[in-house]
């Protein structure tokens, strides 16, 4: 099935349109809600407690300075006044250690062309603040099959010990440039 993504029209606020061949239209707004519900789910099953009630003091995410925004745990911060879109303001928190945590970086990773753990984790917090974001990146990346070829080491050879004659001190067993040479 192929999927386009549009901007929202205002006949198709309910259902998702069809166009004349039966190509399934997503729009951009049923894509960003699907997004959402799924980072609501992530934090209700790693997050419940800072869910619940997110400014509690012994909580791992307290340095964050969490708020729940439409239902999502988001980053607060001093950026309000900042002219920057507001996931860049207030990412979406996801943890570290999560499989749909796992499938955002790697989206990331491949439409940036491979690029490196920091360089990745300034593209995903555009969006989401990945709780342990470098070693959670750095970990996904290990397995990243096209990187391991780029960044892979190259193999080395070990040169074969010289030999004797070419090392050696001795008058008999020493041989002078061109004492062998044949002439045809």
């Amino acid at each position: 099935m192929l999927l386009q993504l549009r901007t929202k029209s205002v006949a198709s606020t309910v259902f998702p349109a069809k166009s004349e061949e039966g190509i399934l239209n997503l729009l951009l707004s049923d894509v960003e809600e699907a997004e959402t519900r799924i980072v609501k789910n992530v934090q209700n099953q790693t997050f419940p407690e800072e869910w619940s009630s997110p400014n509690l003091g012994k909580s791992p995410l307290a340095k964050l300075k969490p708020f729940v925004n439409d239902g999502v745990l988001r980053v607060g911060g001093r950026f309000d006044r900042a002219n920057l879109s507001y996931d860049a303001k207030h990412p979406m928190i996801l943890p570290g250690k999560h499989r749909v945590t796992e499938m955002i970086i790697l989206h990331y990773h491949f439409a940036n062309g491979h690029v490196g753990p920091y360089q990745l984790l300034g593209e995903t917090r555009q969006r989401f603040w990945i709780v342990n974001g470098v070693s959670s990146i750095r970990r996904v990346l290990r397995r990243c099959h096209e990187c391991k070829c780029q960044n892979s080491i190259v193999g080395k050879q070990i040169t074969a010990p010289l030999p004797a004659v070419r090392v050696s001190s001795d008058s008999h067993q020493l041989i002078y440039p061109f004492a062998a040479v044949g002439i045809d």
